[in-house]
């Protein structure tokens, strides 16, 4: 099985480099500059975008909707420091953000989350298991 991958959109390097810590069982690449992940990601083959909600030359939400309009839908898990607006979390659900975490964050709940979504993505089916016992 090849490894999980997520892309980790993050300008504070502090902060990228900890989710890189607290992620280390996966493959993880982070990118500082959200023009550099908006060119980088589309060819990455990433499971999981982890995206800062603020950023610079760009918010995550716009670099979420260019992801979204070429085509892209990649899991999202959305960080921010900032109180969202209503009905701003629908809007995020809309465009498949499967969950919002709030910094500062503990090690636990950004594990337990992208964890979460891994599982989801690779959740067998139903028709998977009855695929193996006929074989």
């Amino acid at each position: 099985m090849r490894p999980f991958r997520i892309a980790v959109v993050e300008d504070s390097q502090d902060c990228a480099e900890l989710l890189t810590i607290y992620l280390q069982s996966y493959d993880v690449t982070t990118f500082g500059d959200p023009r550099e992940a908006l060119q980088r990601i589309p060819h990455g083959g990433f499971d999981l975008l982890l995206l800062d909600y603020v950023l610079p030359w760009m918010s995550g939400i716009d670099l979420l909707k260019s992801l979204r309009s070429e085509g892209l839908f990649i899991p999202t898990i959305l960080l921010t420091g900032w109180p969202l607006r209503s009905p701003e979390p629908l809007q995020l659900v809309r465009m498949g953000v499967e969950d919002l975490i709030r910094k500062p964050f503990e090690e636990a709940q950004i594990v337990k989350a992208v964890e979460d979504v891994r599982q989801r993505i690779f959740r067998p089916s139903i028709l998977d298991d009855e695929v193996r016992a006929a074989v």
